[in-house]
């Protein structure tokens, strides 16, 4: 595959070493665009009420907000678990997906 772009781009761009692809999560976690993800994570009929206690929940939210604490992968792996609880064992689709997977599977 290199070979084959080598005229195209730069010697330095083809032959690097793989890079990651990070996403600013924790500086996202702590915008207010975030309160739609906490009102989820704290959402009362969600999968992690039964689970979780929510008001650790609430707190290391508060932590996060404040930047007293880097909660950033605790949060997301609660996020996804509560998403995943809602839309397969909740049937909670509707309310989180707003048409997302609506449209038919392509052929």
């Amino acid at each position: 595959m290199k070979r084959a772009v080598e005229d195209l781009l730069p010697h330095n761009i083809v032959y690097r070493s793989k890079m990651g692809f990070p996403t600013p999560l924790k500086s996202w976690l702590r915008e207010e665009r975030a309160e739609p993800i906490f009102a989820l994570l704290t959402d009362r009929e969600g999968l992690l009420a039964e689970y979780v206690d929510l008001g650790y929940v609430e707190k290391l939210i508060a932590r996060q907000r404040s930047g007293v604490e880097d909660a950033t992968d605790r949060l997301w792996r609660l996020l996804n678990l509560q998403l995943w609880g809602d839309l397969f064992l909740r049937g909670r689709r509707e309310e989180h997906w707003d048409g997302l997977l609506r449209a038919p599977a392509m052929a």
